[in-house]
């Protein structure tokens, strides 16, 4: 390392020590974090004041923003996961898409426009358990249940149909087999 290199990051430091620079940073960025770790807003907006207090714990300047650096990585990574999981559960129950994810798939807009309000999101109800429908015989099977019919009698293409065509391709499957 040349004694120019050396000079450099010394004033830099010694930049960010004098000014409030990195404390300012450091703010925005365990309120970001907060955000993209947390979807419920009320939540993270009570985890962003808790990691501000920690941010104001902090002896030093630089020593605060890369604290906050490093909140902002566990956020990123946790992201990240969720994300991955809604994709692979969208795939898994034949909603998604069959192989990466595009522009124009629910789950890629909501999790590449950050700014979007979190709380309001579809995947989210994609997540939560599905009810089942009052009735009896296949109405009353939810879509993975259907699909699962369908595969075990060898219909083929499930993952593309609706409800009420997998119904009709398995009543029409149970007719040829039992004639």
């Amino acid at each position: 390392m040349s004694s120019a290199q050396i000079v450099s990051i010394v004033i830099g430091v010694i930049i960010a020590e004098c000014t409030d620079i990195a404390p300012w940073l450091a703010k925005q960025l365990v309120r970001w974090s907060a955000q993209l770790q947390y979807l419920d807003r009320a939540r993270a907006v009570i985890r962003a004041e808790e990691l501000e207090a920690v941010i104001d714990s902090r002896p030093g300047k630089l020593f605060k923003l890369v604290t906050a650096l490093l909140f902002t990585l566990q956020a990123g990574i946790s992201w990240t996961r969720r994300a991955v999981h809604w994709w692979m559960l969208a795939r898994e129950i034949g909603k998604g898409p069959t192989s990466a994810p595009t522009e124009s798939d629910p789950l890629t807009e909501e999790t590449t426009n950050l700014g979007a309000d979190i709380a309001d999101t579809p995947t989210r109800a994609a997540a939560k358990p599905r009810a089942r429908r009052s009735g009896t015989g296949l109405s009353a099977k939810v879509l993975p249940e259907l699909q699962k019919i369908a595969a075990e009698l060898g219909v083929s293409g499930t993952g593309r149909m609706r409800k009420s065509q997998l119904i009709t391709a398995i009543q029409e499957k149970q007719r040829e087999t039992s004639d």
